[in-house]
């Protein structure tokens, strides 16, 4: 019997190649999985405020207004005497803040009970303070 000699016969496929990286993928999926599994990496994370506050300068008063809200229980107002002042977090609620120099930390109250400083604004003698903050880039205090 005599064995042709095809053209066809010397081409390697991709097939191959391809098994193998699946193969390794899938491999690593499984080991990242077990691993989060198996050191419970999960857990013990906190959530972030997520909420936007308008703050605007008025004559005599500064005034803070609640845009957004997606998980804050409650906001409180650090004056720069110290004094803190809470106020409700539903959307449209509004606080005055007796307008003086120095600096106001908004601090967002989470569900679970955190606390997060979302937004410093300092006030000096001759500045105007407009617009909206938001908490995606919170303050962090060193």
């Amino acid at each position: 019997m005599k064995i042709l000699n095809n053209k066809y016969n010397d081409l390697k496929g991709v097939s191959p190649v391809i098994g193998i990286i699946l193969v390794v993928a899938v491999t690593v999926g499984l080991v990242a999985l077990a691993s989060l599994l198996v050191f419970d990496l999960g857990e013990g994370a906190s959530e972030t405020a997520d909420a936007t506050v308008s703050v605007s300068e008025k004559s005599d008063t500064i005034e803070f207004k609640v845009i957004r809200n997606e998980n804050i229980e409650s906001l409180r107002i650090q004056t720069p005497t110290g004094d803190e002042v809470e106020f409700d977090s539903d959307i449209g609620n509004i606080e005055n803040i007796e307008l003086g120099n120095g600096e106001y930390r908004v601090i967002a109250v989470l569900d679970d009970g955190n606390e997060e400083v979302i937004r410093q604004i300092s006030i000096s003698g001759e500045a105007e303070l407009s617009g909206d903050f938001d908490v995606d880039d919170p303050v962090v205090e060193e």
